[in-house]
């Protein structure tokens, strides 16, 4: 059963972002705030973690991370760009990382039910780290997902039209290629 939309729906509509500037208010949603985006992949990381027994088993190994807004720099433009959420094998990190997963419901204000609270607690450790190899790159602004590159059967994701569907075929995919990791 996934749990993400739930506590997306539920994040969003609890928080408040203040804006900035001389006039301060506070909006439930805020076109130049990534709240919403970090909201909704934060749900995405959880229901992978809760669904996908061998994402679960790398990363209590320590052999993925993941970055939610990870900044990096496109060489060929010499740019900055933010991936709304990526999870990966870790490149090669001078320190550790010490912000994990679940430090993150406190600071992205995600709300979550007695169920979900119980449920993350049994769920391994996954920390934050910078990126090396990317299993999975999504854009929160519906133009992009990439599977490991892309999905190889050729299935749009327009195609998959529910949620649960999305994160049942993302659990699929990564433990059929990397079953062997």
């Amino acid at each position: 059963m996934t749990r993400g939309d739930h506590i997306f729906v539920r994040s969003v509509s609890a928080g408040a972002i203040r804006s900035k500037g001389r006039v301060q208010r506070d909006w439930q949603y805020h076109s130049r705030s990534d709240a919403h985006s970090k909201a909704a992949c934060w749900g995405i990381v959880f229901d992978l973690l809760a669904l996908c027994p061998l994402l679960r088993e790398h990363a209590a190994a320590g052999k993925i991370g993941f970055g939610i807004n990870h900044e990096m720099r496109d060489f060929r433009v010499n740019r900055k760009k933010n991936l709304d959420l990526v999870v990966c094998i870790p490149g090669n990190d001078s320190e550790p990382s010490s912000e994990d997963f679940e430090g993150l419901v406190e600071k992205y204000g995600i709300v979550l039910d007695q169920d979900e609270s119980a449920l993350l607690a049994t769920l391994p450790r996954l920390l934050r780290k910078s990126v090396g190899t990317v299993f999975l790159n999504c854009r929160n602004d519906g133009s992009k997902v990439e599977i490991v590159d892309q999905l190889e059967d050729g299935t749009s994701i327009d195609a998959i039209l529910s949620y649960s569907a999305l994160i049942s075929r993302i659990s699929g995919i990564y433990t059929s290629r990397f079953r062997a990791f």
